[in-house]
């Protein structure tokens, strides 16, 4: 399917997906968190919009209603949507490792949905680890970077948990 780029309305594309998880994901859904290019404010013509969804439970239903959501707002906002789903399990062992990834989440990230502030408090979290550990992040060129030192460090103070 070729998606034709137009600009995005980002607020109302945010509404949608937000109605669309709530209605079809319902008590399962816990979080919805656009990260990536639109989260820290530069977006290009080109940009796909990224989403991170934390559920209770990941299934094949879930998956069904983030395949239909994306093909949708494909076709509805002329822009890919690229989907992480993710369990609540997936995202504790994350911000517990301080895996790259929910690093990067945490660089940047908008909150679309957040039950009983679950997602705020993973990132709280975070940001206690990064301080305690005293990382030093950096954004260069649009990625996120820290130093072979703080890697270093971060490696041996998980490496000391397990």
């Amino acid at each position: 399917m070729k998606v034709i780029k137009k600009p995005l309305n980002y607020i109302k594309a945010c509404e949608h997906i937000k109605d669309y998880l709530l209605k079809c994901l319902k008590d399962n859904l816990i979080s919805a968190v656009v990260f990536g290019s639109y989260a820290m404010l530069v977006p290009s013509i080109k940009s796909n919009l990224d989403l991170l969804v934390v559920v209770h439970r990941v299934d094949d239903t879930v998956e069904k209603i983030l395949n239909e959501l994306s093909v949708n707002f494909a076709f509805s906002y002329g822009r890919t949507l690229s989907i992480t789903v993710l369990s609540a399990e997936d995202i504790l062992m994350s911000v517990d490792a301080l895996d790259p990834i929910i690093i990067g989440v945490f660089w940047s990230h908008d909150i679309l949905f957040d039950r009983n502030n679950w997602f705020r408090k993973q990132m709280d979290s975070i940001e206690s680890k990064i301080l305690a550990q005293k990382i030093n992040l950096k954004m260069k060129r649009g990625a996120l970077v820290w130093t072979v030192e703080d890697l270093k460090s971060l490696r041996k103070n998980t490496t000391k948990q397990q």
